[in-house]
């Protein structure tokens, strides 16, 4: 018999080893990303990444597997607000003790290293709840220059890889998936990538594998100008399902893979179904959805087996043309049942264009339609019938892309039965704003993305999750909020008394009504009563549905910047002195004008709420001349970390704060923070103004 410690210490050895959790962040056992031993990841083990206030600017590889029950983990941990870990590639510093290749191709990779030794190929890896950005051409990091195709996240080799609950933004591509098979990638925010005008060859996420399922993403615009597709698939058995799509040149460009994903079985089947797919009024790129068939020379790998469409919603504000499907191989089919295509401004309105063969049934269709805008026809269209024609869906709000249906929409109850080779994926569930999902209650009774369900209020917590002080201005999100949009202008008692109620809309702050000047059914904007409460209290929406509650903290300041989208950029609503031109990114503006940088010595003026107390203002009613705060001395404004000079501050609408500013000297050019602090309170941290320092 073995004494008793070479016992123990050979059982310790025959022991699998436990898996390990590795944490990073400010107070953690780890300060760098870098200082986790990457080269030795075993199954099970979990990498925590916490969220701190300035941008991780670390690179690395994955080159280790999991296993299916045990996959590897690398997480980020979010700020007590719901503020996720930032990775930038600009500036990064790469990992210590790895070596691997194509460094420039990405931020964090997947695959293709020596050490640690990536063969066969790494496997069960789950990326989720991270910001990733910075993987661009023009950026830098200790090792060279990024390409321009680099990608946030790049796998290079990988199977039942997950990514989940990320966000990529500010690459050339996105995503970027090659060799790998069987991925999950879910719930993820994928927007402003790409190089902006004349760049067609970078996309939000570009797919060469196989069997990948997509499935509750918002796949936003990609920036100003690009002309690369939303998502670009070369892969075999893609399921599409549950996402959001907005702008692209195409929204799905599916087209001829590598020669070792022809082979795949399921390169003959495409699932899309349960999207949504929005093409704006400003677009001017190609006006088709849906490509599916090649884009190169190799003609013999183009797609020639079916893409089937169902339970889509494709909305098009173009005015020009819009297009569900372009198919570029005789031998290729679409089945298209069940969608929703509202395209209410199109000149031109067509289904099938190009080539190949497409069969539709049980479709709402917009008014004018036509089978293939070709003339002569190329393609070959089959009606199935079941199909309806119509001026409008019945969405719940067009206006607010709200587009969930109504009881009284012709799609209700109208839908058809799925095609035989495509009942292996039914539809159970629905897009749910943003980046989740529900269950579908009705199954495929009603066609589109969102089948009818029984409106249920409900006001979404993020909205209230920052302080608001009283009388400010306060949007809520949500759901059922209202039936229809209206904006209180017109309701104001007299000219001169705010209304309590809107719509048969009413919002309770504190056991206090608060005023309504907008409501729909997705979004309700109120201004707070006033309050000397301070603390966390509870709100409620009355609805001609029922009730939402919602909690909210209130604060006797609490600065919030009026801001506008610049792709996935705040920029703050600043305009110049006694002109139109807003301070933005070179361009037109809405105005008509131009917006332009700003530069040291420019007057500026800024638009806030929550500043904090006034002089006398009547509550509840328009007003009728500026009032000053009580205490003017206790609102600064920083641009870049440099105190700006206020020369006027004042409520100037309810609710509405006017700031004039000289922009200091000192800034340095570039998208530049502008912070308001009130008091101790500062506002959002994440809005930027474009500066010249000179």
């Amino acid at each position: 018999m073995l004494p008793k410690p070479r016992l123990a210490v050979l059982l310790l050895a025959l022991s699998p080893a436990l898996p390990a959790t590795y944490e990073v962040g400010p107070g953690r056992p780890l300060a760098r990303i870098g200082e986790v031993p990457w080269a030795r990841l075993a199954p099970g083990d979990l990498v925590l990444i916490h969220w701190r206030p300035d941008p991780y600017r670390e690179t690395w590889v994955i080159g280790r597997s999991g296993t299916r029950d045990q996959p590897i983990v690398v997480r980020g941990v979010p700020s007590p607000e719901g503020r996720l870990p930032v990775i930038d590639g600009q500036g990064a510093v790469s990992a210590p003790g790895l070596d691997y290749w194509n460094r420039d191709r990405g931020v964090i990779k997947v695959g293709g290293s020596s050490v640690p030794n990536d063969a066969p190929k790494p496997a069960y890896i789950t990326i989720e709840n991270l910001i990733v950005r910075g993987a661009r051409s023009g950026n830098s990091f200790d090792r060279g220059a990024f390409a321009a195709n680099a990608a946030g996240i790049y796998v290079e080799r990988g199977d039942f890889v997950t990514i989940r609950g990320c966000v990529l933004e500010d690459n050339g591509n996105g995503l970027f998936f090659g060799d790998g098979r069987d991925a999950l990638i879910e719930h993820n925010t994928i927007r402003d990538n790409g190089y902006g005008s004349g760049d067609s060859q970078h996309h939000n996420v570009y797919l060469h594998a196989t069997g990948i399922i997509l499935q509750y993403n918002f796949f936003g615009r990609l920036k100003q100008g690009s002309e690369g597709n939303n998502i670009k698939d070369r892969s075999a058995g893609l399921v599409a399902r549950y996402n959001w799509v907005e702008g692209g040149n195409r929204q799905f460009d599916l087209v001829d893979a590598p020669a070792a994903v022809v082979t795949d079985p399921r390169y003959g089947e495409t699932f899309v179904y349960g999207n949504v797919m929005v093409e704006f009024a400003d677009q001017a790129d190609n006006a088709v959805f849906l490509h599916y068939g090649g884009d190169s020379g190799a003609r013999d790998r183009f797609r020639r087996g079916t893409l089937y469409v169902y339970n889509n919603t494709f909305v098009s504000f173009r005015s020009d043309f819009a297009i569900l499907a372009g198919l570029t191989h005789e031998a290729g089919k679409v089945d298209v049942r069940n969608n929703i295509f509202f395209a209410p401004n199109a000149a031109e309105i067509g289904l099938n264009d190009f080539l190949g063969a497409m069969e539709f049934g049980h479709n709402w269709l917009q008014r004018g339609w036509v089978d293939t805008p070709r003339n002569p026809p190329r393609g070959v269209t089959r009606d199935l019938g079941g199909n309806i024609t119509g001026v409008s869906p019945g969405f719940a709000d067009a206006d607010t892309l709200d587009l969930r249906i109504t009881s009284s929409s012709p799609a209700f109850g109208a839908a058809g039965p799925l095609a035989p080779g495509a009942t292996a994926f039914p539809v159970s569930r629905q897009y749910v704003l943003h980046a989740r999902q529900r269950e579908r209650e009705r199954g495929i009774q009603d066609i589109g993305a969102f089948g009818w369900m029984k409106p249920s209020p409900a006001v979404n917590p993020a909205s209230a999750a920052r302080p608001v002080a009283p009388y400010s201005l306060l949007t809520l999100h949500g759901q059922d909020l209202a039936t229809r949009s209206s904006t209180w202008t017109s309701v104001i008692s007299g000219g001169v008394r705010l209304p309590v109620r809107l719509e048969d809309v009413s919002v309770k702050i504190n056991g206090k009504d608060a005023y309504i000047a907008f409501v729909s059914p997705s979004r309700i904007n109120v201004l707070t009563p006033r309050d000397s409460f301070s603390g966390e209290t509870d709100g409620e929406v009355a609805t001609p549905f029922g009730a939402a509650p919602f909690r909210l903290r209130l604060a006797p300041e609490a600065p919030l910047t009026f801001a506008y989208n610049v792709g996935s950029k705040l920029h703050a609503m600043a305009f110049f002195a006694n002109e139109l031109a807003m301070v933005g990114p070179a361009g037109p503006a809405a105005s008509g004008s131009f917006n332009r940088p700003a530069r040291p010595g420019d007057l500026l003026t800024l638009y806030a709420t929550g500043l904090g107390e006034t002089e006398s203002v009547p509550e509840g009613e328009v007003l009728t001349a500026p009032a000053t705060l009580r205490d003017p001395s206790r609102v600064k404004v920083t641009i870049g970390g440099v105190e700006a000079k206020l020369t006027y501050v004042a409520m100037t609408m309810a609710g509405v704060f006017q700031i004039n500013l000289e922009v200091p000297t000192g800034i340095r050019s570039g998208e530049l923070p502008v912070l308001i602090k009130a008091g101790d309170a500062l506002s959002q941290p994440d809005v930027v103004m474009v500066c010249l320092a000179q």
